[in-house]
C-alpha cells in the first residue's frame, strides 16, 4: 500500500538528484570557464564563454527552482487525512493516482505511477477541493475521485 510518507521520501530523492546533477553540470561549467583560453580569434572566445555563462545562469535558476521545491515539500503537513482534496492528500481515480503536493511529476512508488502535482497545476486546480465522488474533466477525460487519503 502507497502511504502518503513513503511519495514524500521518494520526492526528497528525486530532487535530491536533481540537484545533484545540476551541481554536476555546474562544476563542468566552471571548470570549462577556467580551461578556457584566450584565441586569437577574441570573437569566438567571447561567444564560447556567453554561451557557457548563459548555461550556468540556467542552472542557477534550475537549482533555486528544486530548492523551492523541496522546501515546500518539507513544509505540507502529510499526516493529515482529509475528506476534501487539500495541499498532502493523495487522491485515487480509476485510472491515476495523484499526490497533491509539488510539480515533480510521475513518479513510480511500489511498481505504481503516481502522479505528484501541485494545486496550482491544471489537473491540481481541477481537483482542488473537490470531494469522493466528484467528477472533473481535463483533456478530454473524466477523473471520478474514489478516494482520498
Amino acid at each position: 500500500m502507497i502511504t502518503k510518507e513513503a511519495l514524500k521520501e521518494q520526492c526528497l530523492r528525486e530532487i535530491s538528484q536533481k540537484l545533484s546533477k545540476i551541481e554536476e553540470a555546474q562544476m563542468a561549467i566552471q571548470e570549462a570557464l577556467e580551461n578556457e583560453t584566450k584565441s586569437s580569434a577574441g570573437d569566438k572566445f567571447e561567444t564560447s564563454r556567453a554561451l557557457l555563462q548563459q548555461q550556468e545562469d540556467q542552472y542557477t535558476r534550475q537549482t533555486i527552482h528544486w530548492t523551492q521545491q523541496l522546501a515546500k515539500l518539507k513544509s505540507i503537513d502529510f499526516s493529515q487525512v482529509y475528506n476534501r482534496v487539500e495541499e498532502g492528500s493523495l487522491v485515487f481515480t480509476a485510472d491515476n493516482v495523484f499526490f497533491i503536493s509539488i510539480a515533480l511529476g510521475k513518479i513510480k512508488l511500489e511498481e505504481q505511477n503516481v502522479y505528484a502535482i501541485s494545486k496550482e497545476s491544471p489537473i491540481g486546480k481541477l481537483l482542488f477541493k473537490g470531494k469522493k465522488g466528484d467528477t472533473i474533466s481535463f483533456r478530454d477525460k473524466i477523473y471520478k475521485i474514489l478516494e482520498i487519503r
